[in-house]
C-alpha cells in the first residue's frame, strides 16, 4: 500500500516536465526510478531511487523485463516503466521504505525514544550506513541526500564524512504536499546544491580518448599501474565513470606551517596560516585536471576520513600519478599529512612517495562537514572535517602482492650474496625499516600506523625497460612529531590499525604512543603475513579463523568508552613462542622465533610500566582494572616462573630503539634455507583479512548511530577508514546521528 502511494507521488513530482531547472535543453535531468525487486528485496539495494538523465547512467541502470514472469510485471502495473538495476555510481538520491515499525531505523516520535534500540532496528540503520558508503565510495560527493519512508511517515537525512543529520518525522500521506515540495525542491536544485564535488565533472568522450591513447602508448610505466589505467578504461560502463578532477596550485597553501587552525565552525577556512588568499597568490594560482575512475582502494566506512585512492592521468604532465582524496580532521593540533611528507622530505628520508600536491580542495573556502554543528551539545570533541587531496608520483601495489624471494634482488636495500636465496617479503619489510628509521632519527617523526595497507612495492622503470623494486612506506596522515608525542591526546580514540597496534596500546588505551610500539607493529604484520600466505600447522580454515580472531580482533569496551583488547597478544608475547608455527623449519621460522623472544625480552623490562599504566585506570572502573591486572598478573608469574630471563630492572627495552630489530632480520636474511615458492593462496577467500567470517563481523548495524563521544572511534577496531575491500573485520562506530527541526 505505501509503497505505491510513495511511488505515486515521487512519480508525479520527480519527472515533471517542467520549463525550470529539472530540465536541461528540453530534457529532464532527474526521474526516479524503481529498483529491481530481486536486488531491492535482498537489502543490498534501496527500494527507490532518483536518477540524473544522463545517457550514461539511463544506459547502466536500464533492465530488460521482457523475460520477467507475467505476474511479476502484472503486480508492478504502470511502475514496470520505471523499473532498473541499481547503481551507486548514479543514484542522485536513495529511497528506502519500510513497512514494519518494529524493524524501522527509526521510530515515528519527534524527540525522546526516536532511536530503537532493538536489533532490527541497529540492522536497518546498519543497511542505511551500508548504502551510505556505497555512495560516498562509488561517487566524487560532499555531501547527499536520502528519504526513508516509515509507513505513513516519512524523514529526510543528510549525509557527510561526520555522521548524519535526520529530520523529525512527517505524514506524507495526510499532507502530501510536503513531500511533493520536497522532491520538486531537489529537483531544482543546482549539483553542488544536491551534495556533489564541483572540482569533479564527468569526462568528455574525447578525454577518455586522450586516456586511452595514453595507455596504448606509453612505454615507460610498470605493467601494473597500465593494469590500473586499463581497469579505468574497461570499468568506465560499469559502475565507475570516468571523471576529470580539478586541482588548483593555490590549494597546496592550505599546508602553510606556523599559524592556528580555523575554528571548528562552519565558517572557519580550516587553513594553517589562515586568511583569504591575497591578489598576487590568486595570480600563481594554476589549475591541472586528472582523469580517475575506478577506485584502486576506498574506505569501508560511511564517516571519517573517507579515504579513496586512484590509478590517475594527468593532463598537465602526461604523467600516471596516484591521487589520494580524503576528509581531515580540522584541528591546530594534528598537522596535514601534506605537511609531514614535507618534512619528511626535507630531512632526507628514504623509501617514502614523492609528494607532488596538496591541500583542502576548495583552498581557502574549503569544502567541509556540517554535521559536527548539530552534535555539539552532545558531542563536543567530534571535529570538523576538510575535504583534502594529495597527489604522489608513485602508484604502488599492496604489499600483499609479493610472490616470492626473486623478487628480493629488486629491493633497492638488499642484494644476493652468493647463491643464497632470500625471502622477498623479509627484504621488503627492512626496506621499509629504512623509511622508519630515517623518519625517526632524522626527522622525528613517528608513523603510528604500520599495518599491511600502509607499506606498498613500487616497480621501479628503468633504462632499456629494466625493473627493480622500491618499498614504500605510505600514509603519514596519522605520524607525530617527536615535540608532539608528549602532549595531550587530541581525540580520544588511539591512532593505528587494530589487528597490528601492540598490546599495551590495546590493554592500556591511555599509554603514549611510542617507537616500541610501532616497531611491534611491525612484528604482528610478519605474523599476519605468516599466518596468511604461508604453509603452518592450523589446517583446518574455521580453526584459523577462530585463531586469528582471537589474536586480532577480540575486544570490550570498559567503564569509559575505550575499547581494551590484545590479551591474546600480550599472552603470546609473554611466552616467548610465535603464534604462528611454519610447518618446514627455515630461516623464515628462524625470524618468527628470533622476533618472539624481542617482544618478550622487551616487555620484561617495561613491566613495571604497564602496571602503573594500569593503576592509572583505577577511578570508577574497579572491575574492568581487576579483570585487566589478573591478566597482567598471570603473564607476569608465567614468564617469571619460565626463568627464562633474568630480573627485568637488569636491562634495557630493546624495541626502544631500530637496532635490535633490524639485526634480527639481518641475521635471519643471511641464514639458509629461504624456500623459493613458499607463499600459499590465503586460505581464506571470502574473509576479512584478520581471518573473521564476513557475515559474523561485528558489523556496522550494531554501532551506527550509538551515542559517542570519542572523535574516529572508527579506528578503534575498523582497520582504519582507508582500507581496501578485504581489508579487517571490526566495523566502524558511527558518529550519532543528530535528529533536527
Amino acid at each position: 500500500m505505501y509503497s505505491k502511494i510513495v511511488s505515486k507521488i515521487l512519480y508525479q513530482m520527480a519527472n515533471l516536465n517542467s520549463p525550470s531547472r529539472t530540465q536541461v535543453n528540453g530534457q529532464k535531468r532527474l526521474k526516479t526510478l524503481l529498483t529491481d525487486p530481486s536486488h531491492s528485496a535482498s537489502g543490498k539495494k534501496p527500494d527507490l531511487g532518483i536518477y540524473p538523465c544522463n545517457p550514461q547512467a539511463l544506459k547502466e541502470t536500464s533492465i530488460d523485463v521482457s523475460e520477467w514472469p507475467e505476474k511479476t510485471c502484472k503486480s508492478l502495473g504502470p511502475r514496470l516503466d520505471y523499473v532498473a538495476s541499481p547503481s551507486w555510481a548514479w543514484v542522485d538520491m536513495p529511497i528506502e521504505i519500510k513497512h514494519n515499525v518494529n524493524t524501522a531505523p527509526f521510530s515515528q516520535k519527534e524527540r525522546e525514544d526516536w532511536l530503537p534500540h532493538n536489533d532490527e532496528a541497529r540492522k536497518s540503520r546498519g543497511q542505511l550506513a551500508d548504502y551510505a558508503m556505497q555512495i560516498l565510495a562509488h561517487q566524487h560527493r560532499q555531501f547527499f541526500f536520502m528519504i526513508i519512508f516509515i509507513r505513513d511517515h516519512a524523514r529526510l537525512v543528510r549525509w557527510d564524512r561526520v555522521g548524519a543529520v535526520v529530520s523529525k518525522p512527517f505524514n506524507y500521506v495526510k499532507s502530501p504536499d510536503i513531500l511533493g515540495r520536497l522532491v520538486y525542491q531537489y529537483a531544482n536544485m543546482t549539483a553542488t546544491q544536491r551534495g556533489f564535488d564541483p572540482t569533479a565533472t564527468l569526462a568528455t568522450a574525447e578525454e577518455i580518448e586522450i586516456l586511452r591513447s595514453y595507455v596504448e602508448s606509453v612505454t615507460n610505466i610498470s605493467g601494473y599501474v597500465k593494469s590500473c589505467l586499463n581497469d579505468v578504461l574497461r570499468l568506465h560502463v560499469h559502475g565507475w565513470p570516468i571523471y576529470k578532477i580539478e586541482l588548483v596550485s593555490g590549494e597546496s597553501k592550505s599546508r602553510e606551517d606556523g599559524g592556528s587552525e580555523g575554528e571548528n565552525t562552519r565558517e572557519g577556512t580550516g587553513r594553517r596560516g589562515g586568511g583569504a588568499k591575497t591578489a598576487e597568490q590568486t595570480k600563481e594560482d594554476f589549475k591541472q585536471h586528472l582523469l580517475v575512475g575506478h577506485a584502486l582502494d576506498y574506505s569501508r566506512s560511511p564517516t571519517g576520513r573517507g579515504t579513496k585512492c586512484f590509478a590517475a592521468y594527468d593532463m598537465t604532465t602526461h604523467q600516471a600519478v596516484l591521487l589520494k582524496d580524503t576528509w581531515r580532521p580540522v584541528s591546530a593540533d594534528i598537522r596535514t599529512e601534506g605537511e609531514v611528507y614535507e618534512r619528511l622530505h626535507a630531512k632526507g628520508v628514504r623509501c617514502i612517495a614523492t609528494l607532488l600536491h596538496c591541500g583542502d580542495v576548495g583552498g581557502a573556502q574549503p569544502q567541509q562537514t556540517l554535521t559536527q554543528e548539530w552534535t555539539r551539545e552532545k558531542c563536543p570533541k567530534i571535529l570538523r572535517r576538510n575535504h583534502y587531496r594529495l597527489v604522489f608520483a608513485e602508484i604502488g601495489r599492496p604489499l600483499s602482492t609479493y610472490t616470492n624471494s626473486l623478487q628480493m634482488a629488486e629491493v633497492i636495500y638488499c642484494a644476493l650474496l652468493g647463491e643464497i636465496l632470500r625471502s622477498y617479503r623479509i627484504d621488503f619489510i627492512l626496506t621499509v625499516f629504512i623509511a622508519h628509521q630515517d623518519a625517526w632519527i632524522n626527522a622525528g617523526v613517528l608513523h603510528r600506523d604500520i599495518s599491511d595497507g600502509n607499506i606498498l612495492i613500487y616497480e621501479v622503470i628503468g633504462d632499456q625497460d629494466t625493473m627493480t623494486l622500491k618499498g614504500l612506506l605510505n600514509d603519514w596522515d596519522l605520524a607525530k612529531y617527536r615535540e608532539d608525542l608528549t602532549k595531550s591526546h587530541t581525540q580520544r580514540s588511539r591512532s593505528g590499525t587494530w589487528q597490528f597496534m601492540s598490546a599495551l596500546l590495546l590493554t592500556s588505551p591511555k599509554k603514549p604512543h611510542e617507537v616500541s610500539d610501532d616497531l611491534e607493529s611491525f612484528i604482528h604484520l610478519v605474523n599476519w603475513l605468516s599466518f596468511q600466505y604461508h604453509r603452518h600447522l592450523v589446517l583446518d580454515p574455521n580453526v584459523l579463523t577462530h585463531e586469528l580472531h582471537d589474536i586480532y580482533d577480540t575486544f570490550m569496551t570498559d567503564a569509559e568508552g575505550y575499547d581494551v583488547g590484545g590479551r591474546r597478544k600480550l599472552s603470546d608475547i609473554r611466552s616467548g613462542v610465535p603464534p604462528v608455527r611454519l610447518e618446514k623449519k627455515s630461516s623464515h621460522s628462524h625470524l618468527l622465533h628470533s622476533l618472539a623472544t624481542l617482544a618478550e625480552e622487551h616487555y620484561a623490562a617495561v613491566e613495571p610500566d604497564i602496571s602503573n599504566l594500569t593503576s592509572e585506570r583505577a577511578s570508577n572502573e574497579e572491575q574492568d582494572v581487576l579483570a585487566t591486572r589478573h591478566i597482567v598478573t598471570k603473564m607476569k608469574t608465567s614468564a617469571i616462573s619460565t626463568q627464562r630471563m633474568p630480573p627485568s630492572t637488569t636491562r634495557e627495552p630493546v624495541l626502544n630503539t631500530h637496532d635490535a630489530i633490524i639485526a634480527a632480520f639481518e641475521d635471519a636474511i643471511a641464514r639458509d634455507p629461504w624456500f623459493l615458492t613458499d607463499k600459499t593462496k590465503n586460505p581464506l577467500v571470502g574473509f576479512t583479512n584478520s581471518g573473521t567470517p564476513v557475515q559474523s563481523r561485528r558489523s556496522t548495524e550494531t554501532a551506527l548511530l550509538e551515542a559517542r563521544t570519542s572523535e574516529e572511534a572508527r579506528l578503534r577496531r575498523s582497520g582504519r577508514d582507508r582500507t581496501p575491500k578485504t581489508r579487517k573485520t571490526g566495523q566502524s562506530n558511527l558518529h550519532p546521528v543528530e535528529e533536527v527541526s
